[in-house]
């Protein structure tokens, strides 16, 4: 696909787990070969979905953030993602079944607080998403994701979330981010 993109397309929607260093060792070489290789001289400009979690208490924004990051690692088209990270002994040690699709959204049991962390890539700061509250959010995208994209597509989402969690990070984001 992201050959695909390079050759004909006016642009690349990257997916939730792209960090910054797997868009510059990975994505911008393809699309530009791709391109060359089609004749096209102009760089295909690359939207970037990053996975975002904002809340007044930064734990519980970190853990949304870990929410988020095991479901998108569960589906088959995040392997090279994964690999690239290496992480693929946390999310084949998935001793919650995130991969076998048993979280919330997907009719299986709400996992708590506890459960939300083991065996998944939790770690927002390598550049797989970022969390914290208002400020601190801002901080840690301006610091990881400032220049990555020629569009940020920032992504918060409510599977996993307590009551009102979604809302919360939604505002958060919204106040973070001055939108």
């Amino acid at each position: 696909m992201i050959r695909a993109a390079g050759a004909i397309a006016d642009g690349l929607m990257g997916m939730p787990l792209c960090s910054p260093a797997f868009v510059e060792e990975v994505i911008r070489p393809m699309l530009a070969d791709a391109a060359d290789r089609a004749g096209r001289e102009q760089p295909v400009p690359i939207t970037g979905m990053t996975i975002c979690a904002v809340s007044e208490n930064s734990t519980q924004a970190r853990a949304l953030a870990a929410t988020q990051l095991a479901v998108f690692a569960a589906g088959a088209s995040a392997a090279p993602l994964i690999a690239f990270h290496g992480f693929e002994a946390e999310v084949a040690g998935d001793p919650r079944g995130v991969r076998a699709g048993r979280h919330p959204g997907r009719g299986g049991r709400r996992l708590g607080p506890d459960a939300r962390h083991a065996g998944r890539p939790r770690n927002t700061e390598g550049g797989m998403g970022f969390h914290g509250t208002p400020k601190e959010a801002w901080e840690r995208f301006a610091a990881t994701f400032e220049g990555v994209y020629d569009e940020p597509l920032l992504f918060t989402a409510g599977k996993g979330m307590p009551k009102g969690g979604f809302e919360e990070s939604l505002l958060g984001v919204c106040e973070a981010f001055g939108m």
